[in-house]
């Protein structure tokens, strides 16, 4: 059995990195929070990142720029960017930058735990999910 990958929680509101955070453990994931580029890639880097849930808003965080450097230390990891606007530019541009789902605020904890899932999943070893896959 191959071993369970982190979740990479890139949140900098710790009420609702803390409110994420135990929602994903409850269904048995390990969940790693960050709030800096550096300490993203860091865990990346240390090879055991299954996926990263991305808040778009992070002030010390370039969303694209994250997916960037993302994509060149392991392309293969899934990132699922939550964010608060709906405009199709924003996501389109997120999904040409690799972005595994874009899920927007209000999140509704299936649809998150849904997506994780399937990202870890995929992360692990399973067949992986089409790129660019639109919401």
């Amino acid at each position: 059995m191959p071993e369970k990958k982190d979740v990479v929680l890139v949140i900098d509101d710790a009420v609702v990195r803390n409110a994420l955070k135990f929602l994903l453990e409850i269904v048995g994931l390990n969940v790693r929070p960050c709030e800096t580029l550096a300490a993203t890639l860091a865990i990346v880097a240390g090879g055991r990142c299954g996926c990263v849930v991305l808040d778009e808003r992070v002030p010390a965080v370039d969303a694209i720029r994250l997916l960037e450097e993302l994509r060149r230390q392991a392309e293969a990891i899934p990132v699922i960017v939550l964010s608060p606007r709906l405009d199709p530019v924003s996501r389109d541009r997120s999904l040409k930058a690799g972005v595994h789902r874009v899920l927007d605020f209000p999140i509704v904890d299936r649809s998150l735990l849904e997506t994780v899932l399937a990202a870890c999943e995929a992360a692990n070893g399973a067949s992986r999910p089409p790129r660019n896959r639109h919401t």
